[in-house]
């Protein structure tokens, strides 16, 4: 009988325990932004909190594969100052047609922190840790009146958010359902 009631208690502590965590899931799922076209990540909801001051230092070659193949355009790229997140530089080098290579350059110390492609662009801002990639443009939109079955359609628009030193998607969506109104 007594080992009875210790195997009521334990389940009531074990029905408890999960109840309790499935609750604080919930509530983090809750919590967490939903993103859809029709709510599409903002600038001004990933405000960068560092703000650039002093000289930009130059470009580390070293410090990534392939700089040194692209140091003129590099070093020519981090003259005009951060542009992206505080105190980076990011550089878009052209390697073909819809072919554009970006590159992140941190402006204090000069290292290439990475390198991304895109085919239409990319849209950044010096005080957000936002960077979309292939974005909604309205020159886009009035291309997709035109010629709603152009090829550059079938690219995705990606939202990424700079954190601890890295890109993170945290939304994409086919361009095509962007451009339509």
């Amino acid at each position: 009988m007594r080992s009875l009631s210790k195997i009521k208690y334990a389940f009531l502590f074990v029905s408890l325990f999960l109840s309790v965590n499935s609750v604080i899931a919930k509530d983090e799922i809750l919590n967490k932004v939903i993103y859809s076209p029709s709510n599409l990540p903002k600038f001004k909801d990933f405000p960068s909190l560092e703000a650039y001051k002093g000289k930009v230092s130059p470009v580390d070659l070293k410090s990534y594969p392939e700089a040194y193949k692209y140091r003129t355009r590099l070093q020519d790229g981090v003259k005009a100052g951060p542009n992206f997140a505080g105190h980076y530089v990011v550089v878009t080098i052209g390697c073909g047609t819809n072919c554009q290579s970006q590159w992140i350059v941190d402006a204090n110390n000069g290292k290439v922190l990475g390198k991304f492609f895109s085919s239409l662009g990319a849209t950044y801002r010096i005080d957000s840790n936002l960077l979309i990639l292939n974005p909604p443009t309205e020159g886009l939109k009035q291309k997709y009146k035109e010629s709603p079955n152009a090829g550059f359609l079938k690219e995705e628009t990606n939202y990424l958010s700079w954190e601890k030193g890295r890109l993170e998607l945290i939304y994409k969506e086919p361009l095509s359902n962007l451009l339509k109104e």
